[in-house]
């Protein structure tokens, strides 16, 4: 993972960084352009200027990428709407710039999960593929990541059509062990960035959550530290089992990961 440069003056930090990676082996690069936008920013106008200063970061960092010859993934990191990101690819349309897609993060923005993958995956250079368990909340919503194949998304769809679209691209498994994330979709401040989106975006999604949701999301508040590390590696352990099993990965490579796991 990688800082992009934040001013001009900046790039001589990014530079190194990135040379630094690259001597460690690394020819490509995770980055973020934000944070859950319904929490950084209060008003419309605070967000899109966070968006331009994020393109001009990237439109510093692309050429000294294509010169090192090394790639830069930007994630949707509930920031960025999927046209916007889009937007984004198409204006820089550098073979050094691409999407680390995340198979869950975009539900945050009221976007549906396939339909995400189907828009983005021909701009993925790396996936962090997950699965999520859902909950209505007074609020919107609650989403909880838990194992592979023990939530409601498509997976095998996913995979196959990142497979067809950009075979190059490298499966990560993100599986964090913790609280539940509210999406308070319910409330006025969670607006506040958007300019487009329809009530038609939050009504889709929040019938989608209700006619999949669980009865009780996974809670850790209350486990020890060495419950909760048990926890988190047993669910690693089933993720990596089930990409094995039912997604059809490598039984060689799940089992590498699994090996540097336990290490």
């Amino acid at each position: 993972m990688i800082r992009l440069p934040q001013a001009a003056g900046d790039v001589e930090r990014f530079t190194r960084e990135l040379r630094l990676g690259q001597e460690a082996g690394a020819t490509l690069f995770r980055t973020t352009l934000g944070g859950r936008r319904y929490e950084v920013f209060s008003r419309r106008e605070d967000y899109e200027m966070g968006d331009s200063q994020a393109l001009r970061s990237l439109e510093w960092a692309e050429p000294i990428a294509r010169r090192l010859k090394v790639k830069i993934a930007v994630e949707n990191h509930k920031d960025l709407e999927t046209s916007e990101l889009l937007r984004v690819m198409q204006k820089l349309a550098s073979q050094h710039v691409g999407v680390c897609l995340d198979t869950g993060n975009s539900l945050a923005l009221l976007e549906h999960p396939l339909e995400v993958v189907q828009s983005l995956a021909p701009y993925a250079l790396t996936v962090h593929l997950k699965d999520l368990a859902v909950s209505l909340a007074d609020q919107g919503f609650q989403m909880a990541e838990v194992p592979l194949g023990k939530g409601v998304l498509p997976l095998e769809s996913m995979v196959n059509i990142l497979r067809k679209e950009s075979p190059q691209a490298a499966f990560y498994l993100e599986m964090i062990t913790r609280e539940p994330l509210l999406i308070p979709c319910l409330e006025e401040t969670y607006w506040a960035t958007f300019d487009q989106k329809s009530g038609r975006d939050l009504a889709r999604i929040l019938a989608w959550v209700r006619g999949h949701q669980k009865a009780a999301l996974p809670a850790f508040d209350s486990l020890s530290q060495e419950a909760k590390l048990a926890l988190e590696e047993k669910n690693i352990t089933e993720s990596l089992g089930f990409a094995a099993q039912m997604l059809d990965f490598p039984q060689t490579q799940v089992m590498k990961a699994v090996r540097e796991e336990e290490r």
